[in-house]
């Protein structure tokens, strides 16, 4: 498989294969690296994800030679802070790199395992305080206050994760 570049130092770095060895149009694969996110590389078929690999622990630096200052000049890199490394807060966890200690949990959890959280090993993550609504009926527990939903604002969600176009009721049931 033949490869043509598609670079721009101000996007993904992607290439992308002929559509056969003697005819260079776009192919159906392309793979990259998204310098704007953690590292991870990436292989599409028909611009849906195929594969991955990553993230690495590393860090990654995009450069470029300048042949003005005959010198490589760096364009990006990731991770930015701890928080783009993926899992650092574990399961119902929130990351956030400015606050005084980076990961919270969200509401109504709390650390799994507390003497690992205080001492800044948030990789166990958080548990729900109480049992769903559901899970209390069935263990013949008090109903108590019904569960529902809260927004989260500023998260970064899963790679591959696909949009519902339900209602919240509809959710909710």
């Amino acid at each position: 498989m033949k490869l043509s570049s598609n670079l721009r130092k101000d996007e993904k770095v992607q290439r992308t294969s002929w559509k056969s060895p003697s005819d260079p149009s776009i192919g159906s694969f392309s793979a990259g690296i998204d310098p704007l996110n953690i590292p991870e590389g990436f292989v599409w078929k028909d611009d849906r994800p195929y594969w991955r690999t990553g993230p690495w622990n590393g860090n990654l630096v995009q450069t470029y030679w300048d042949d003005g200052k005959e010198d490589w000049k760096a364009v990006g890199s990731a991770p930015k802070d701890k928080c783009d490394v993926y899992g650092t807060c574990g399961a119902n966890g929130s990351c956030d790199s400015l606050g005084s200690s980076i990961c919270s949990c969200m509401r109504g959890f709390e650390p799994k395992i507390i003497e690992e959280w205080n001492s800044g090993n948030w990789s166990s993550g958080c548990v729900r305080r109480k049992p769903l609504q559901c899970e209390r009926l069935n263990n013949s527990v008090e109903e108590g206050k019904a569960d529902g939903f809260f927004r989260l604002k500023m998260v970064k969600v899963p790679d591959f994760a696909q949009w519902s176009y339900g209602t919240k009721d509809d959710c909710q049931k």
